[in-house]
Order: structure tokens, then sequence, then C-alpha cells
């Protein structure tokens, strides 16, 4: 964490006891640290923060224990390699590798649009010879980690239904069930989100493992890359 000025502090709405800090630093950057624990007394608004001084520590949200970190700056896309150290970006892509998180549906990229609107909609086409030709999952509701599902045949969306996502601690997969509005039985999943490439598989029970999953790419990034 760079050197900067505290400019917020905000009690957490969605998850009561966590907080949210925001810092303004040198350049027009600022970054916030979303659902902190054990708040540090020294943060009143105003105050000088120093390179490696505690802010709190990492509050539980769906079962994992996390900091969400935001960084906003004079740029139209969010990307955290043009404040990290070189020695840093490595880490951090290996970290984004290994990432299992349920946004990955709809926002898979380590660089994202700063702005983008919802509903969030991300198109995924096959990529292999084998499986639906495309997938599409909708994001309606930032403040909620809820999906609706399109099952694609050609550009024509052939079944729809809910998502229910369960990322695996440990493992950078994670479980799925699509849950069809026709009230059919649920098709069970598991999926692996890297970048602009996933590799998917259901059945009737849920497969053991990734191996022969489906091959897809996204059809256009929410990072404005094609």
């Amino acid at each position: 964490m760079a050197p900067g000025r505290v400019v917020r502090v905000e009690a957490n709405t969605a998850f009561p006891g966590q907080w949210d800090v925001t810092l303004r630093h040198d350049g027009g950057w600022q970054t916030r640290y979303g659902h902190l624990t054990g708040l540090a007394d020294d943060l009143p608004e105003g105050a000088e923060v120093q390179r490696g001084q505690r802010l709190g520590g990492p509050g539980a949200v769906d079962g994992f224990h996390m900091i969400h970190f935001v960084i906003e700056g004079p740029y139209e896309c969010a990307d955290l390699t043009l404040v990290l150290t070189a020695k840093a970006v490595p880490a951090l892509q290996e970290i984004w590798r290994r990432a299992a998180y349920s946004e990955e549906l709809c926002e898979p990229m380590l660089v994202n649009v700063r702005g983008a609107e919802f509903p969030l909609v991300a198109t995924w086409r096959r990529a292999g010879s084998e499986g639906p030709d495309g997938i599409r999952f909708t994001r309606t509701d930032p403040q909620a980690s809820e999906y609706r599902y399109e099952i694609l045949e050609g550009h024509r969306s052939r079944e729809q239904g809910g998502v229910r996502v369960r990322p695996l601690p440990g493992w950078s997969f994670s479980e799925l069930d699509l849950l069809p509005d026709s009230g059919g039985p649920p098709r069970l999943g598991l999926y692996d989100v890297v970048g602009p490439a996933m590799r998917i598989r259901w059945a009737a029970e849920r497969p053991a493992s990734l191996e022969n999953a489906w091959a897809y790419e996204i059809l256009v990034p929410l990072d404005g890359s094609r």
C-alpha cells in the first residue's frame, strides 16, 4: 500500500460489524479496502497512512475471510499492475490464476472497464468440439452474487434458469448448479475460469473432476478487448 490520506471510513451496509476504508494517494489514485474487521484505532478521516500500516483484518463473506480491494484512478480501465511493483505483478497474476469466485462468470478478466453498467452479461462460446454452442451468464444486481444462465443453440436460447455457485476452498474451480426455469432436474457441474477461458462440465450427477471438461472462450470481455 502506498502512503495516502483517509477520505472515508464507512460501515459496510451488507455485512454488520465490517468497515470500508477509502484512501487517496498521489497522482489521482484512490484505493478502497472493504469488509475490514478489527479496524485500527488511528483511522479518522483526514489521517495520514504510511506504507505497511495496518488498517484492519479480513471479514467473513459467504464462508470466506477476505478483503475487497478496489482501485480507482485516472484511467478507463482499472489495472492493478499500474500501481504494483515489478516484483508484485507475477504474484498477482498467479493469485488470479488460482482464484475462484462467483463474479468471474461475468467478470473474468484481471483488468476491467470502470463504470460497467448492470446487468452484466457474458457470453461464452464453445472453443472445442464438445458441449453446447454457448452459455450466457447475467448478473443483475451489483449488491448480490445472483446469476441467470442461458444455454445457447447457435444464437438462440434453448434453456434458461437460475445459477447457484459454491467456490471450493483450496481449489481453483467451483461447483455450479444450473436450475432450469422449466422445473426440470438441476444440472450439477464444475467450472474453472482463467481470464477469457473457461472449462466447464455438468451432468445429472456432479462430475468428480474437470477431466474431459468442455472448453469455452468469452465473446467480449469486460476489459474492452475482443
